[in-house]
């Protein structure tokens, strides 16, 4: 493996964050692509009774959607932050949320339908947005070569734009749910914000954070100098204006590397050319 293609061998401070933090953000986007009824601690939404005083029974009281499904439980055995022993429909592709929990629950078919429309959309953006991310953090790894760290920002960027979509998704399929819930029932249902939107809440921030540290990388710096300066005065010139070592700096212009004592004239570098720093 050539020196410039090993992990982290450049840029390795802007690598590893932008590693870690992908890394991260992958981790807690393939959660909720796995959420309940696989995952089960993470779902997106919750629809509880609110009414108080009844005797507990069997018939569903809570009704939490993930990704995959939906699990409904009574106050008989009601459901914790970490597990759901109640009746779960799921994992299915597109899965059809069962009539007789959200009938005896109380919740009219049209916001059935609504969260079910919302839960497709749901369902193939979290995979595309944790694919990106895994996509990303593999290529954070080899900022060397100039064209694979612009493919690692360009990758980064849809991450955090996959990431924020879902993000909104799942914030506009909690709210509209809510809203027709609140109209139609307004005493005896809530709807509550699931786990898993503030994963993606955290994913999304950590995909940004990444965008952020990868565009370090393309930051552009103009100096003034003279056709007869050498390529190492130039290099000079550059580090005292980014405080970057000298010796620690290449000048680049697709696959030639600039020696540090050939003049600029010499290797026909002009006012206003573009050159590649690593």
């Amino acid at each position: 493996m050539k020196d410039k293609h090993r992990p982290l061998k450049h840029h390795r401070f802007v690598s590893a964050a932008a590693f870690v933090l992908l890394v991260a953000a992958f981790v807690l986007l393939l959660f909720v692509a796995l959420s309940l009824p696989i995952i089960k601690p993470v779902y997106l939404l919750a629809v509880r009774s609110t009414l108080t005083g009844q005797v507990p029974t069997n018939i569903a009281t809570e009704l939490r959607f993930g990704v995959w499904g939906v699990c409904a439980s009574s106050a008989l055995d009601p459901p914790t932050s970490l597990t759901n022993n109640g009746e779960c429909f799921g994992p299915m592709l597109s899965y059809d949320i069962p009539q007789n929990p959200t009938d005896l629950a109380g919740i009219s078919p049209s916001i059935v339908q609504a969260v079910e429309q919302g839960l497709l959309v749901v369902l193939v953006l979290h995979p595309i947005a944790a694919g990106f991310s895994f996509l990303g953090f593999i290529t954070s790894c080899f900022l060397g070569p100039h064209g694979i760290a612009i493919f690692a920002l360009v990758v980064t960027i849809l991450t955090a734009i996959a990431a924020t979509v879902v993000l909104a998704i799942d914030l506009a399929l909690v709210i509209i749910a809510r809203n027709n819930i609140i109209d139609e029932i307004p005493y005896s249902l809530e709807v509550v914000f699931g786990p898993g939107i503030w994963l993606v809440l955290a994913a999304v921030a950590m995909t940004w954070l990444a965008v952020i540290a990868n565009d370090r990388l393309g930051r552009k710096v103009r100096v003034k100098c003279d056709s007869e300066d050498t390529v190492g005065d130039l290099k000079k010139l550059i580090a005292a204006q980014t405080g970057t070592n000298a010796a620690k700096i290449q000048l680049k212009k697709w696959y030639t590397i600039y020696k540090d004592h050939i003049t600029l004239s010499d290797y026909e570098i002009h006012d206003g050319m573009s050159l590649e720093m690593y």
